[in-house]
């Protein structure tokens, strides 16, 4: 229970440290705004998507990329009469939602909407699954979405930014720490991989001494 209560401070703490940044960037636009200085919209965009720099970034890059990937299957799709047309068919259409989801997620951040980015950022693993069924290989997605930064955020995860009034919403903001589960049985392989090396070595050395 207790430990409970910790974790979820813990997530507060960071969401409510970006809340304060945010009140604080508004008061001084609306101060420098009754000092007679120009305020421009790009001032307010600014300030309200600051902390969301890692996922607008992230989601600009893989709108691009999965906008070319979703064009590239339905290029190859046209005029294909195969079994795997409709696989092709699918990923072109994954890919197109994923592109589509990317957009709206910048679009939301920068109209202020967080709600609706993270609503969209949730539905993006689920799709990810679904090409990977198909692909057979794993998608590399840099950002993390909300609920996977609560995640690292309740495991007690480590974390640096370049600039603290930037979320951690990078993967690689992240120290991840292994489980002991994990550490024990990598240290297992590797002695058992070395067992079995000594073990060639052994038999090498004995197969060259007989054939002297």
């Amino acid at each position: 229970m207790k430990h409970d209560l910790i974790l979820k401070c813990s997530i507060s703490l960071i969401l409510f440290s970006m809340t304060s940044i945010i009140a604080s960037d508004v008061a001084m636009i609306e101060s420098r705004s009754q000092l007679g200085h120009p305020v421009t919209v790009d001032d307010i965009m600014a300030t309200y998507s600051k902390p969301y720099t890692y996922l607008i970034e992230g989601n600009r890059k893989d709108f691009e990329e999965n906008q070319k990937i979703s064009n590239w299957y339905f290029t190859k799709m046209e005029g294909k009469r195969s079994a795997n047309k409709g696989n092709i068919k699918n990923l072109a259409e994954l890919y197109m939602q994923l592109a589509e989801l990317n957009e709206g997620i910048i679009s939301d951040i920068r109209s202020g909407n967080v709600k609706n980015a993270k609503l969209k950022s949730e539905k993006i693993p689920a799709i990810e699954i679904e090409i990977e069924a198909i692909t057979r290989k794993k998608i590399s997605r840099e950002w993390l979405t909300f609920t996977e930064m609560e995640s690292y955020v309740t495991r007690g995860y480590k974390y640096k930014t370049s600039d603290p009034q930037i979320l951690p919403m990078l993967k690689s903001n992240w120290v991840v720490k292994r489980s002991p589960q994990t550490d024990s049985k990598q240290s297992k392989l590797k002695k058992y991989s070395n067992g079995k090396s000594k073990s060639k070595n052994l038999k090498a050395t004995s197969v060259r001494n007989t054939s002297k």
